[in-house]
């Protein structure tokens, strides 16, 4: 998509700013990441869906990416998953 009017397709999302391995249960982390397109260019208004499987929220659950590709979720550790 693009060169003929329609949107950029999505191809990837690489990891721009990573949660660290561990911190303190309650610790507040902002990762973040770039939409690319399939010549790695960073695309806006794509929609990304944000969850965690290793407990804690994620504020916003959803975000789109801004000119740039960049997405980015607030995330709040919960207890240790077994």
């Amino acid at each position: 998509g693009g060169g003929d009017g329609s949107p950029p397709t999505p191809a990837s999302l690489a990891i721009v700013t990573a949660p660290p391995t561990s911190a303190p249960v309650g610790t507040a982390l902002t990762p973040s990441a770039r939409v690319l397109d399939a010549g790695g260019r960073g695309i806006g208004g794509i929609i990304v869906s944000f969850a965690t499987s290793a407990g804690g929220t994620v504020a916003p659950a959803v975000d789109t990416s801004d000119a740039d590709g960049l997405v980015s979720v607030q995330w709040t550790l919960g207890g240790a998953c077994a």
